[in-house]
């Protein structure tokens, strides 16, 4: 009987082993833990969309001002230094999504003074996979909390970045997420 009891437990331990080792999860109580969170577009009033040649969108506050060009797009509140900017890159045909911004992190952490952790998220937005990060890098003596979201089409990454000071995230990280919740190819 002792050995009957000891062959179960060692089967399940295998079991669970295989599971885990295969990349398979175990669904208890009904929740998918690889299940990505959904972001769509809200409902904007009092945003205006920016269509970008490529196709790509995204809206931001009516009031923010154009500080960009039309090949460099950036929107922003001059008043609290909150902004988003947009910008594509070509990709080798071998990066996906996670690949890629294995690299961006990587690029990141290497070419500025980051403060904490990079929050990685891996999401829907508007029916397309995408990532989104999250960090504070320091400027000068400023912490600026920078948000980014970034998909990839057949040749581009397309990031969308928002920033504002560290000190204005609370008041500006509405904004901030509606900003990501638009942009869409």
């Amino acid at each position: 009987m002792k050995n009957t009891k000891k062959i179960g437990a060692l089967i399940c331990i295998v079991l669970v082993a295989i599971l885990t080792l295969t990349g398979c999860s175990l669904n208890i109580g009904g929740k998918n833990s690889n299940k990505k969170e959904a972001i769509n577009k809200k409902d904007l009033e009092g945003y205006t969309e920016y269509v970008h040649s490529s196709g790509v969108r995204f809206s931001y506050p009516s009031e923010w001002k154009n500080l960009g060009t039309s090949s460099k797009p950036v929107f922003g509140d001059t008043s609290t230094g909150t902004s988003v900017n947009y910008l594509s890159e070509s990709v080798p045909k071998t990066y996906n999504l996670t690949s890629y911004m294995s690299a961006a992190v990587a690029n990141v952490k290497k070419t500025m003074e980051v403060v904490g952790d990079i929050e990685e998220n891996e999401v829907t937005l508007n029916g397309k996979d995408a990532s989104i990060i999250k960090y504070i890098v320091k400027q000068s003596d400023t912490n600026v909390v920078i948000k980014q979201a970034c998909f990839l089409d057949s040749e581009n990454a397309h990031i969308l970045t928002t920033a504002t000071l560290e000190s204005n995230y609370e008041k500006e990280a509405e904004a901030m997420d509606n900003v990501i919740s638009s942009f869409m190819k």
